[in-house]
């Protein structure tokens, strides 16, 4: 059969960091404060916490999100009203495709 095309963990950090802007759109935080408050879920160790980093700085370059230092070289992040129509439509397509994938590997075992 084909590969597995379950979702691995930094894809589920990018749809967590999605997700949680599409419910609360005028957040802005660091890094420090995605890992406390987004996507509480995670274990704040280095590793998860670079992964994080990576997925933030991915969305940025993409244009899904905004990063921006200020004057205390702390660096924030946010969505633009824009970014959020454009990050919802391929979170909702993701989501829709993600769940499509399992379907097809759990009815494997049926």
């Amino acid at each position: 059969m084909g590969e597995n095309h379950l979702p691995d963990s930094n894809q589920i950090v990018i749809w967590d960091i999605l997700h949680y802007l599409m419910r609360n759109p005028d957040a802005k935080d660091t890094i420090d404060g995605i890992l406390k408050w987004w996507i509480p879920k995670v274990v704040v160790i280095e590793q998860e916490k670079s992964k994080v980093q990576e997925a933030l700085e991915m969305l940025a370059e993409k244009g899904f999100i905004t990063g921006w230092e200020t004057g205390s070289s702390q660096k924030y992040y946010g969505v633009t009203e824009g970014q959020l129509k454009v990050s919802f439509s391929i979170s909702t397509t993701c989501l829709s495709m993600a769940l499509s994938n399992m379907t097809v590997h759990l009815s494997l075992f049926v």
